[in-house]
């Protein structure tokens, strides 16, 4: 807490991302007396469980039942990887052709994975040249079936792989695209595609448990950040709820979730007229002051004056539409497949005709859906200064930090990276 005061963050601080550690909930729960009482339904929903943590908890736990299933490609990649030698006759086939050489292929790490997903796309990416080193070098290579059990696998895992790039994002907003991801898991989860799957029902069901165990009951803030992309609104959120628990389920849940978006946008609304009230303190209202000078008017002047005071005392009191009505009532964006929606810049162009929605965006959208950007924060820290570099002062190392995250979009991870990509089938 002496931190957030130090650095001016105790009253900007709306949300906290990390993972699921008792200990963090314990911290964030101290903090929540102090930050967030005066928020909506007293800021029980400001703690964000990382979804890349979440997601990870999810797939980890049905890795085990296809452990077996894809040993024979695991043995094969730890054959080629284990001596140089072995390294080199594998880029010498006459498969590799086209390609550069391989500094290693990658192997997977039993705790992670991805790691696993990694190591199945590239293997499938050079499947005929594996094929052809395990004849060579006389040793069981996987078989036709290890081979396309080891694609389900992978086109399995892609969904996952591909929603966790989308929640590790942090140049642009995601908390918009939770509702999207998630759902999506989930639909994955129930698809009779791989629900009747002979191999992949057991993963399936193992995943849909842990996966209901975490998401069942969505974050109210992060629903309500998913109404703020003017693409779906509340249409997206109808058609999940219909399909997860039938339309009568489903209105009384919607009903519910535009109930949080209002109290939060009355309590934004409210925000914006007490500070347009401390602006305007020393300021009297123009038709206040013109009352003191009635009685000093005489004749027309007084006429016109007086009917301005009355018009204003007795004028008819309509009820006003809300943004959040007009909002939600207006058309949708149309969705674009080949464009890349910037939901940033749509509020930046509407902020005169939604400004309360306008200044809730800035909030709800800056919300990060994973820690996994600020943790690679700490952990690069730590690859800079380690035992053998201990005494670096703090300009240089704040110097070495910076540098790497500002050239990291101009240089490339790995020269096989890009081998990788032209040659992907």
């Amino acid at each position: 807490m002496d931190c957030l005061h130090d650095w001016d963050l105790s009253n900007k601080a709306f949300a906290i991302t990390l993972d699921n550690a008792t200990s963090n909930t314990a911290a964030v729960n101290k903090l929540k007396a102090k930050l967030w009482m005066d928020k909506p339904f007293g800021g029980e929903d400001l703690h964000m469980r990382c979804a890349a943590h979440i997601l990870n908890l999810v797939v980890q736990d049905g890795m085990d039942i296809i452990k077996g299933a894809i040993e024979p490609v695991r043995d094969v990649v730890k054959h080629v990887n284990s001596s140089g030698p072995r390294l080199q006759s594998f880029n010498l086939l006459p498969e590799m052709s086209g390609h550069k050489p391989k500094k290693g292929l990658h192997l997977d790490v039993p705790t992670r994975w991805n790691s696993t997903y990694t190591m199945l796309e590239e293997a499938l990416r050079y499947k005929a040249a594996l094929t052809s080193y395990a004849d060579v070098q006389n040793i069981q290579g996987p078989t036709v079936e290890d081979w396309n059990l080891a694609k389900r696998v992978c086109n399995f895992l892609k969904n996952f792989a591909d929603a966790t790039k989308v929640f590790s994002m942090h140049k642009f907003p995601t908390s918009h695209r939770y509702l999207e991801e998630i759902w999506g898991i989930r639909g994955l989860l129930v698809d009779e595609k791989y629900t009747k799957d002979d191999f992949l029902k057991d993963l399936c069901k193992d995943m849909k448990d842990k996966f209901d165990k975490y998401w069942d009951q969505p974050n109210k803030v992060l629903l309500v950040a998913s109404l703020l992309d003017p693409q779906y609104k509340l249409f997206l959120l109808r058609l999940c709820f219909t399909e997860a628990f039938g339309e009568e389920v489903s209105e009384e849940r919607v009903a519910n979730v535009r109930y949080w978006f209002t109290e939060y946008y009355e309590h934004y609304e409210h925000m914006a007229e007490s500070s347009s009230r401390r602006t305007n303190i020393n300021s009297s209202p123009e038709v206040g002051g013109s009352a003191d000078m009635l009685p000093r008017l005489t004749g027309k002047r007084r006429l016109e004056l007086g009917f301005a005071l009355f018009k204003q005392q007795h004028r008819p009191n309509r009820r006003r539409r809300s943004e959040v009505d007009m909002y939600l009532e207006d058309a949708l964006v149309p969705l674009r497949e080949d464009e890349c929606f910037d939901v940033l810049k749509w509020w930046k162009r509407n902020v005169e005709n939604y400004p309360v929605l306008a200044k809730m965006a800035r909030d709800f959208l800056a919300i990060p859906l994973s820690s996994v950007a600020s943790e690679s924060t700490f952990s690069t820290a730590g690859m800079i200064i380690n035992k053998h570099r201990s005494s670096l002062n703090p300009e240089t190392a704040k110097g070495l930090i910076c540098s790497k995250d500002w050239l990291k979009e101009y240089l490339s991870e790995d020269d096989d990276d890009e081998d990788d990509g032209k040659n992907k089938n």
